[in-house]
């Protein structure tokens, strides 16, 4: 009866108040017991109660079970009436006692680093930790934090991210439950922010929690290793998932065992052999997915003689490339074997393999070895162009340049003969038209290659165009006694936006071919025709010229647009050419994103098709026509004419021609002087300014500038023309620009000169 009042005055008293704590010692492997002290009525204790012991101390105790023991004096555990008992025993259980809360003391200084008892109602919380200094006499602090929740906040106490669930656990809401937390503590007499585990325990009075007592033991070492650990795997694991974007096989060879393993990369299955074994077996297994020859080779420099022959140091690799198998196509891979050091002092010989596909890398490095190949066939190509082309021009300038001085050379033998004379100085004339033409076509091609030539968008009337162009063709017809017409289909646009010069350029140059090649007595027939384009406000102009000639050979046709192609035919090898017209056209057309085409014509004779693809003019885009001028006086006699010009023989040459037609003539030797000239002359002295531009001290277009910009009336409407050997059509449009009138291309004719004269005087 009166072990059953113990069990329920302990059950209602001491577990109400300490069986949250005592919890923390039911598990321990150590006995663990409190003890109530019995009294005589002189105050001496007569017995010992056990009001609390753990598994541990009732197994010391030989007694079955804990709660049985609970409630026993000494006298029920030793059996023993004799007084004396009690101090002998009192000292023994004493000395026992201190042995085990010494060991309790170690094992738990070993165990955790803090206890607490946080009261649940009064906040209050108590804790009880390992003093780690040595110097201090206590080995254990205590502590007291009245209003804890909002010191844990004040005072920074958790870190933020936990501080949520360590509120929770002290609020009774985890029980059982251990957390990772991390917590501000003074370690070492340091602030220190460190990862504890917390295990903690609610003690519950009437079901409601009042506190929670737990433990706390310092896992920052453990858990930073953790971190260290995952960010080690987590960057292995990038660096893997990198070196297998890069190689699809990562192989490691113990040279000394002879064996190999593949290093996994991204978890996918890179050979469908095994992936360790033998260097023998890894030779054999390769042999299925190389070629033969490739195999061989592969084993002659990968067997692990070779590789332990050849790989003894750091920096010692051997390399390859062969075609492997890869999806039932052999792609080509790039293999590489290297020296890989043993840093643990074993002296291990060992090495690893790397393996990409280089397919890819292959190919463009086939397709640059290829482009160069083609460069340099086209480099080898170009210098002989080059040279032919040398070769040609010395041919073709040399035999022109042979009649004009073997022609001078007669001419001077016979003097006193006129008529030989005479004949002598027409020959002259002619060869010196055709070296002329040679030179033409030579710099309009060079400019077209270079890229130089530049296309302008003039307002053009295409029936005007083909007058002016029949108009420069009709004499050379005529001495040939052929006829020329124009059959003209209604045109629904006539008025365009078009480069004329060049236009005019490619018809003269086809029309003058055809009048060439033609026979005395023959018919060529120019034709235009408007078709519809897909481009709104674009037609398809197409210009047609075709002969009764002999045609074109077969073998001339499809290279009768390259340079220098004339053909070698018998009939026509007297006739004067220089082989550059047709290219310059087929040029010239590209650059106008038209087509030409050549042909012989069913009927005999050849045909010429001239595409044009050209932006005509809306009724409300057309300029009203420019008032033509009169055709001007054939009489010249007394008009001054201002001549500037560098070159003393030019300038006798211009002399002897304008004062022929009875101008008078005045010169200067550059621009400055020509500027000054005009500058002291009276209005109206000078009627016309003939002005070279390649000059010193001032070239022509800054002269004619500062001419324009004179405060003189005259100044503004003097006509000034160019007279330069610059004859490109961008040359005309620069001497246009600089404000001069007209442009006059060197060599000078004097029906050329006439003709300008006329216009402008």
């Amino acid at each position: 009866m009166e072990k059953k009042l113990l069990l329920e005055r302990f059950n209602e008293d001491f577990a109400a108040m300490q069986r949250g704590m005592m919890l923390q010692f039911d598990k321990l492997p150590l006995p663990v017991y409190v003890l109530r002290v019995e009294a005589d009525a002189s105050g001496q204790p007569r017995d010992f109660i056990f009001v609390y012991a753990n598994s541990a101390c009732a197994s010391f105790l030989d007694i079955d079970g804990k709660n049985y023991l609970l409630g026993m004096s000494f006298r029920d555990v030793w059996n023993d009436n004799d007084e004396r008992w009690f101090n002998t025993k009192r000292r023994d259980m004493e000395r026992q006692l201190y042995e085990e809360k010494e060991r309790y003391r170690v094992a738990m200084e070993s165990s955790i680093d803090l206890l607490f008892e946080y009261e649940i109602g009064e906040k209050v919380m108590r804790s009880w930790s390992n003093v780690s200094d040595d110097d201090s006499p206590e080995k254990t602090r205590r502590s007291y934090i009245p209003d804890y929740p909002a010191v844990v906040v004040k005072e920074n106490l958790v870190d933020p991210v936990d501080r949520e669930i360590w509120l929770s656990l002290l609020s009774g809401e985890r029980s059982e439950e251990a957390v990772e937390i991390r917590m501000r503590r003074y370690i070492d007499k340091q602030m220190d922010n460190r990862w504890y585990l917390v295990q903690a325990t609610t003690v519950y009075e009437q079901g409601r929690p009042v506190r929670v007592v737990g433990t706390m033991r310092d896992i920052d070492t453990w858990k930073r290793m953790q971190q260290e650990k995952q960010l080690v795997e987590s960057l292995n694991y990038e660096i893997n998932h990198v070196l297998g974007d890069i190689y699809y096989a990562v192989v490691h060879f113990d040279l000394d065992a002879g064996t190999y393993h593949f290093v996994e990369l991204t978890g996918q299955k890179c050979v469908d052999y095994p992936y360790k074994g033998t260097c023998e077996e890894f030779l054999a297994y390769t042999r299925d997915v190389l070629p033969r020859e490739d195999w061989h080779k592969f084993r002659q420099r990968f067997n692990l003689r070779e590789m332990r022959r050849v790989l003894t140091k750091n920096g010692d690799k051997l390399e390859m490339e062969l075609r492997r198998k890869n999806g039932g196509v052999y792609k080509w891979i790039s293999v590489m074997v290297s020296y890989l050091p043993d840093y643990s002092g074993s002296k291990k010989q060992q090495a690893v393999l790397v393996a990409r596909f280089i397919d890819e890398e292959r190919r463009r490095e086939m397709e640059q070895q290829q482009e160069l190949k083609d460069a340099l066939v086209a480099a080898h190509t170009a210098n002989e162009a080059k040279s032919a082309f040398l070769s040609q021009m010395s041919h073709d300038i040399r035999t022109p340049m042979n009649a004009i001085i073997g022609m001078t050379t007669i001419a001077r033998q016979n003097i006193d003969n006129k008529a030989k004379t005479l004949d002598c100085l027409d020959k002259i004339s002619s060869s010196s038209a055709h070296l002329l033409e040679l030179i033409n076509s030579i710099l309009s091609m060079s400019k077209i290659e270079s890229g130089k030539v530049i296309l302008t968008d003039d307002e053009l009337s295409l029936p005007q165009l083909l007058e002016d162009v029949l108009t420069i063709i009709r004499p050379m017809a005529g001495k040939k006694w052929q006829k020329l017409q124009l059959e003209q289909a209604e045109l629904f646009h006539p008025e365009v936006l078009a480069d004329g010069t060049h236009i005019r350029q490619i018809l003269l140059n086809i029309l003058g071919n055809a009048v060439k090649y033609t026979p005395e007595g023959g018919e060529i027939i120019l034709t235009l025709q408007e078709l519809p384009s897909m481009i709104p406000q674009r037609s398809q102009y197409v210009f047609t010229v075709s002969d009764n000639g002999r045609g074109l050979s077969e073998e001339l046709l499809p290279k009768i647009f390259d340079m220098f192609e004339r053909g070698e035919d018998s009939r026509t090898s007297k006739i004067e050419g220089t082989g550059l017209g047709l290219a310059i056209c087929k040029n010239l057309t590209n650059l106008m994103a038209g087509t030409i085409e050549a042909a012989n014509r069913p009927e005999g004779g050849a045909r010429f098709t001239l595409t044009l693809p050209l932006r005509w003019l809306s009724d409300d885009e057309r300029k009203p026509a420019a008032a033509a001028r009169p055709s001007g006086r054939s009489d010249f006699t007394g008009r001054r004419v201002l001549i500037v010009e560098d070159n003393d023989l030019n300038m006798e040459i211009a002399l002897e021609f304008l004062q022929s037609l009875g101008v008078v003539c005045e010169g200067a030797e550059n621009g400055q002087r020509a500027v000054e000239m005009f500058a002291a002359s009276l209005p109206g002295y000078y009627e016309m300014i003939l002005m070279d531009v390649r000059m010193p001290v001032l070239n022509g277009y800054e002269a004619t500038r500062a001419i324009r910009r004179l405060e003189r009336e005259d100044a503004r409407q003097i006509p000034i023309v160019a007279m330069t050997a610059d004859a490109f059509s961008s040359d005309i449009k620069m001497a246009l620009n600089a404000g001069m009138n007209e442009h006059l291309s060197k060599p000078i004719s004097i029906e050329r000169l006439q003709e300008v004269l006329g216009q402008w005087l």
